[in-house]
């Protein structure tokens, strides 16, 4: 009664969403609930008026769940369930019969239904891409001016032309 199906000797199928969008269809967004302490629903029938046997009023339903997606914006995804039955306690009613029916004999049994989350995510870490490796090469001309042929000086006039731009470069470092 306390998970709003009508029990049998085996427990239920029950299986919930790991997403709140899941589509009914597809197999993999449903996960499937475990059933811990599954009561035993073959005890007889009750001796005596007015005494119920091995009744359960404690239900904890255990909700483990993780967050994934980016971490400006995780979504929580239910990775699985359980119900968890407590212990089986025989009441004995106080009143019992057509004498029940008057207003002021009325009797409260409290049925106690416990729901945790429990996230089992690690602590989320940002990552980054490793930096890009540039392999810049120059064109087998980039000196044409200083050299020829591509590694050869070919007039001592380019090495004047290199030296005096070098001392240029120089002293515009040293004096500004």
């Amino acid at each position: 009664m306390m998970v709003g199906e009508k029990f049998t000797k085996k427990p239920p199928e029950f299986a919930v969403g790991s997403f709140g969008d899941s589509h009914p269809k597809r197999t993999s967004d449903w996960v499937k609930v475990i059933w811990v302490d599954y009561p035993d629903l073959t005890s007889p029938a009750p001796e005596f008026p007015g005494r119920c046997d091995d009744l359960i009023t404690n239900l904890d339903i255990q909700v483990i769940y993780t967050s994934i997606g980016s971490l400006t914006n995780p979504q929580n995804k239910i990775i699985g369930m359980a119900y968890k039955f407590g212990r089986a306690n025989d009441v004995l009613f106080k009143c019992f019969g057509l004498s029940c029916n008057h207003g002021s004999k009325t009797q409260r049994i409290e049925f106690k239904v416990d729901v945790n989350f429990l996230n089992v995510a690690e602590p989320a870490l940002p990552r980054y891409a490793e930096y890009p490796v540039i392999q810049a090469h120059f064109p087998n001309d980039f000196f044409y001016p200083f050299l020829t042929n591509g590694n050869q000086w070919d007039q001592p006039r380019n090495l004047k032309t290199v030296l005096l731009l070098a001392f240029c470069v120089i002293y515009i470092n040293l004096f500004s």
